[in-house]
């Protein structure tokens, strides 16, 4: 692209200059100009760098559009950092990335895709782990959030059908079901509080009178701001 009309971004000067090397994107006279501008570029850099790596233009957006932008990539590192522990056998520490991640994605109201990444893959690494309701019930929510989506559902089907053959192989039975999930555990995505271990005080049931209950009133805040208004009847849901 043509920069000779363009000025370094810092002083200027138009002339003989070169974009950042990492993300593309501003224009410098020289190295000098370019650490002045690093210390608020470093961000900027960041996600620019990133979205370079699957062919996008990174739109940057002053303020709080930058910082959610650096936190879409703080919990992608946390999600690949949890598929490289489970690649190698630390299913403990999966479940842990995979449970932080997962926080993270709920708390800026990620899309159905994203939610369903570490619920789906984490419940491989909670079924080695012998946790086998708690991954049933991780299973069931990456399977309908891909659903909800309209992605690809089959890896989420099989890993349920999966799951009910390691739990039958070691004696436990069968697998609980949606109906058993929903009885067992808070209604929140990911939330694997034991209903009939909270106390009374504490348990919220959904305001439309569904059947679905929480551990707290935050998990059922969440839960309804987050997904459940979009797919609450009384009859059922998800």
């Amino acid at each position: 692209a043509d920069t000779s009309k363009k000025g370094c971004s810092v002083c200027g000067k138009t002339g003989n200059l070169s974009r950042c090397g990492s993300c593309k994107g501003p224009l410098y006279c020289g190295r000098d100009c370019q650490r002045k501008a690093w210390p608020e570029h470093k961000v900027e850099c960041r996600i620019g760098a990133e979205a370079g790596k699957f062919g996008l233009k990174a739109t940057m957006n002053p303020g709080m559009d930058m910082f959610s932008a650096l936190a879409a990539f703080e919990d992608i590192d946390l999600s690949n950092a949890a598929n490289a522990k489970q690649t190698r056998g630390d299913h403990r520490g999966c479940v842990a990335d995979y449970t932080q991640c997962l926080k993270m994605r709920l708390a800026r109201r990620a899309p159905a895709i994203s939610v369903a990444v570490p619920l789906a893959n984490g419940a491989d690494s909670l079924c080695e782990l012998g946790r086998f309701d708690v991954a049933e019930k991780w299973a069931r929510e990456g399977l309908a959030l891909r659903r909800e989506a309209g992605s690809e559902v089959q890896y989420s089907k099989e890993s349920i059908r999966d799951l009910e053959q390691a739990k039958r192989k070691a004696g436990a039975g069968g697998l609980v079901g949606e109906k058993g999930i929903r009885e067992k555990f808070c209604g929140q995505l990911g939330c694997i509080a034991e209903l009939s271990t909270t106390e009374e005080s504490k348990l919220t049931a959904c305001r439309n009178g569904c059947g679905v209950r929480y551990c707290s009133s935050a998990c059922a805040t969440g839960h309804w701001d987050i997904r459940h208004l979009r797919t609450c009847t009384k009859k059922s849901c998800g």
